[in-house]
């Protein structure tokens, strides 16, 4: 992870002089209309980094590259990590990947997308999305869909635990637990030429966990535990998941009951200044955080863009702080 962090720098600033490339060409001369039509745009390569900090040292760091097979058809593959205070969270860290395509097909676009990722001695989960866009005109709206398996680290269990069917476990017992889930939502964008909006949700249904108890003396049960039983069950992975869940740095790959937000942006030029709102909800304890982001775009054309994020999170268990973001974008 030092080594990752270190990279970043150089990293970078590569991708600001790949984003300052459409800049550059601009200020070259330009041939009058009536000598010769400027050629259409056909970048197929895109790139994107981000980088996140907050007051309390926690960090986040996203890259993402796009390759266009066709004008229309798309292929995208991004990494993303996260890395928590020692004093406020035991070192912890949390790092996935995920790859992705997607269609146009002229009014609307579909795109599919799987993932995986790895919070550290916790759980590792494996999800895949599907997502459906409808435009017309400056109007879009999306639907998605998503299925998800989370496997939690093996669990020993250091005192007596009477399951719901009534079957006692005698210590210590190890727990080796995998939990399910879908997940639904909803999109709605206006893009004007000065003024934007946007609005989002997203809920989260689980199914019980799926959990088998292991014993020295041959014991082997499994049963399937709701959500007030699994919290006391695996309280010592559910409570790290409480104090990390709501956090807003970086890609934060989380289990979330539900998230929502919306914003606006303003355009003057080639330069756009946009906030927004996001509340996200804990699936296991129901906390909650709310986060204000303002962000200032240097708009480069072409999709690429350099963005400066400043923000401010507050939640149940949370401390109350701000952060601030780093964005490059690049299409060549």
């Amino acid at each position: 992870m030092t080594r990752l962090l270190n990279a970043r720098y150089p990293l970078l600033a590569a991708f600001v002089l790949l984003a300052c490339q459409p800049a550059l060409a601009a200020t070259a001369p330009v041939a009058d209309d009536d000598e010769e039509e400027q050629e259409p745009w056909n970048a197929r390569w895109s790139l994107e980094g981000a980088v996140e900090v907050d007051q309390q040292s926690n960090r986040g760091l996203d890259a993402a590259v796009g390759y266009a097979v066709t004008p229309t058809t798309s292929v995208r593959f991004a990494g993303n990590s996260t890395a928590f205070s020692p004093t406020l969270s035991n070192g912890f860290h949390s790092n996935g990947v995920e790859i992705g395509g997607a269609h146009d097909f002229k009014h609307f676009s579909l795109s599919g997308a799987i993932g995986r990722w790895q919070d550290s001695d916790i759980l590792t989960a494996t999800e895949g999305k599907l997502g459906l866009d409808l435009r017309s005109k400056r109007w879009s709206m999306g639907l998605t869909g998503m299925y998800r398996r989370s496997s939690f680290e093996p669990l020993t269990i250091n005192t007596p635990l009477t399951l719901e069917d009534g079957t006692s476990l005698p210590e210590p017992a190890v727990s080796t637990c995998k939990l399910n889930n879908t997940g639904f939502g909803a999109h709605g964008d206006y893009a004007g030429q000065i003024w934007s909006a946007r609005a989002r949700f997203q809920g989260y249904q689980y199914k019980a966990a799926d959990c088998t108890f292991s014993n020295l003396t041959g014991l082997d049960v499994r049963s399937h535990l709701v959500k007030d039983v699994f919290v006391v069950v695996e309280a010592t992975l559910v409570d790290q998941l409480e104090t990390i869940g709501v956090r807003r740095i970086g890609r934060e790959n989380t289990l979330l009951s539900s998230e929502f937000g919306g914003g606006a942006s303003w355009r003057h030029q080639d330069f756009i200044v946009s906030l927004d709102y996001t509340r996200q909800a804990e699936y296991f304890s129901g906390a909650s955080s709310d986060t204000l982001t303002a962000t200032g775009t240097a708009d480069m054309g072409h999709n690429s863009g350099v963005d400066l994020v400043l923000g401010y999170t507050r939640g149940n268990t949370v401390s109350e702080g701000a952060f601030v973001g780093f964005v490059v974008r690049a299409h060549f």
